[in-house]
Formats: structure tokens, C-alpha cells, sequence
């Protein structure tokens, strides 16, 4: 979903003539019209009159997707030597799946945890939408949805909404979502994979440590999703 609308917006931004920025924990920059904040690591009530769309994903399809994802990445981060010399994906391929997919839950804990506990869902100025209503046979209404409260109107709405959809992952990939790739940014795009990857330890684990977090984005502890009546 970063790399999706990072592409769309940075093209919508140019074609609208509009300052956009992506940020990843750093506070925006004034001046901006149109910004991607990868981690949410920002209280968009600072950023000041604003409205936003905060996109929310299972944590635990996040973890099975990180696992694979940090594995092989280029990303700096994972590349750096902790005290003893090793990096973490050093440690990551040395382990089993088993401890690699611990070690996965305990990043997400470190990096998300304190960012979706503090999150307020309640803001009238931020629509919450979920990862599997993004990938859902309903997507295309939701992107009009999307934009039509970001202020997007008319001529402009329809490019945001065309853009939304040439940049859709199986256009992106070649690939239909589900079909995996090794060693790809979107390895697959399937939400529930974290029922085939995750063994009773991880799940017994990220129930202790995150429940509260599922049951606060509306995923039940069956995995399944509930829609907003």
C-alpha cells in the first residue's frame, strides 16, 4: 500500500500542481498540500486544518509480510550492525521461521505499537479504511469515497480515482493478488495469510501483546474482518 500510493499521489501531485511530500517518522514540512506519511508517526491535528485517510492493515498479515519482506530487502535499516556485529537480517535468515516470525512480532510491537494505541479513530477529519476493503471487489467505490473527503471534486476527482485504479497491484505486478513473489515489495497482497504462516505460539503471543490493538481496528480474533454497520 506504501509503494501504491506513493505512486499515485506523487503523479496526481505533478498532474494538479501540488506540493506533495512522504515522510516517514519526521514532522511534514510547511508548505505541503498533498502528504504520504508511511509510518502515521504524526498527529495530523499538528499538521493543522487537514483531512486525511488513515489506512489500517491486520497487524498480523503486517508481521507474515515483514518476515518475508526484511529477509531480502536493501532497506539501510536492516543492513545495520547492532553492538555484537550483526544485523537484523543476518539474524532474521539465521533463525527458523519459528523464532524468525518472533523476532517479526517484536519489531512490529516496537515500531507500531505506541503509533495504533495512541491513534484517535474518532477524528471526523481522518476516514479509517481498511487493507481488505482496498483489495475487495468493492474498491473502486471506495476510491471516490476516499477522495471525495480528502476535497477532491469534478475533473479532479476522476484523475484521482483513474490513477487509483492503473496503479492497482495485479496492473503494477502482472501478477493476480494472492500469487506470491519471493522477493518482490508486494510479494502478495492476499489478506489472511497470516492463518497459514502463524503457528498457536505467534498467535497465542501477538494476543497477549497486541489484542487490544486488533479489537481497536475491528479484527476479531478469528481473523476475521467486521465491517462498520
Amino acid at each position: 500500500m506504501t509503494t501504491y500510493f506513493h505512486a499515485v499521489l506523487r503523479i496526481l501531485s505533478a498532474g494538479l500542481n501540488l506540493k506533495f511530500q512522504k515522510i516517514n517518522f519526521e514532522q511534514p514540512p510547511q508548505g505541503t498540500d498533498l502528504l504520504l506519511s508511511m509510518q502515521s508517526a504524526f498527529d495530523p491535528k499538528q499538521f493543522g486544518d487537514c483531512r486525511g485517510i488513515h489506512l489500517i492493515r491486520d497487524p498480523r498479515d503486517m508481521i507474515v509480510s515483514g518476515y518475508h519482506y526484511h529477509k531480502w530487502t536493501h532497506e539501510p535499516w536492516v543492513h545495520r550492525k547492532d553492538e555484537n556485529g550483526r544485523s537484523y537480517q543476518e539474524k532474521l535468515n539465521a533463525c527458523s521461521k519459528h523464532d524468525g516470525l518472533f523476532m517479526e512480532i517484536d519489531h512490529f510491537i516496537y515500531i507500531y505499537g505506541d503509533i495504533l494505541r495512541k491513534w484517535d479513530i474518532g477524528d471526523p477529519n481522518v476516514l479509517e479504511v481498511q487493507y481488505e476493503q482496498l483489495m475487495g471487489s468493492e474498491r473502486r467505490v471506495l476510491y471516490e469515497e476516499m477522495f471525495r473527503h480528502l476535497g477532491f471534486a469534478n475533473r479532479e476527482l476522476t484523475f484521482a480515482c483513474r490513477l487509483m485504479e492503473l496503479f492497482e497491484s495485479e496492473s503494477r505486478t502482472g501478477r493476480k493478488t494472492g500469487d506470491e513473489a519471493a522477493k518482490s515489495h508486494i510479494r502478495s497482497g492476499r489478506a489472511g495469510q497470516w492463518r497459514s504462516e502463524l503457528g498457536p505460539e505467534h498467535r497465542t503471543y501477538i494476543e497477549a501483546e497486541l489484542g487490544d490493538i486488533l479489537r481497536k481496528f475491528n479484527y476479531e480474533q478469528d481473523g476475521s474482518w467486521v465491517k462498520d454497520s
